[in-house]
């Protein structure tokens, strides 16, 4: 079923990922080592697909995971991901507080961050990547406007 959605090429990426935190589950194999590992756990499936095909033979870096949550267990281990979850919590409670408060800036700054953590959850099973630079300047926003003091 998922072949024919087009999607069963990111369940094989997510597999591969998982099986590597299988191996590594602690601390993982370290931050953009997953795909040196991604080629020795993909399924014998994964061959059949055309996207996996074309993929790791045309691409000259290492393949990725494509899913946020996955890569963090890969490459940081169930350590690593609590201490991104913590981060993320940590950001949610202070936006919530935010949306709490008297002044309109800091309701409206609270709702971008709590609607920007909800993106990121979502967007975390399709990209795998830090580069996304409304995540980091929202949340900057956020704590910039809950350290603000009046």
């Amino acid at each position: 079923y998922a072949e024919q959605l087009a999607f069963s090429a990111r369940i094989v990426y997510w597999k591969a990922g998982w099986d590597i935190f299988g191996e590594h589950p602690l601390i993982g194999v370290g931050l953009g080592n997953a795909g040196f590992y991604f080629y020795d756990k993909l399924d014998p499936y994964a061959w059949e697909l055309i996207e996996v095909r074309n993929y790791m033979f045309t691409f000259t870096s290492p393949p990725n995971i494509k899913s946020l949550w996955m890569r963090l267990l890969a490459e940081t281990g169930i350590l690593g991901l609590a201490l991104w979850i913590v981060w993320l919590l940590l950001i949610l409670l202070s936006a919530v507080s935010l949306r709490r408060q008297a002044r309109p800036l800091a309701r409206v700054v609270g709702l971008a961050g709590i609607l920007t953590l909800l993106g990121l959850l979502i967007e975390g099973f399709s990209l795998d990547t830090f580069a996304l630079p409304y995540y980091w300047i929202t949340f900057g926003l956020v704590v910039a406007t809950a350290n603000q003091k009046t």
